[in-house]
């Protein structure tokens, strides 16, 4: 995985859909992906090093 952090946007949640990987007898398996804090704090420095704060 890769983060892009020198963009940030505003975004509507309500407009956003989940991303699902297949379809499972009829139903969707979405692809649901969780940050460590770790990883999150890293996501968090590369946007501030984008912003120059």
């Amino acid at each position: 995985m890769w983060v892009k952090g020198d963009i940030v946007l505003t975004v509507a949640l309500h407009r956003l859909r989940l991303l699902f990987a297949r379809k499972d007898g009829g139903q969707r398996i979405y692809d649901v992906r969780i940050l460590d804090h770790d990883t999150m704090e890293r996501v968090r420095a590369c946007v501030r090093a984008g912003l120059g704060i």
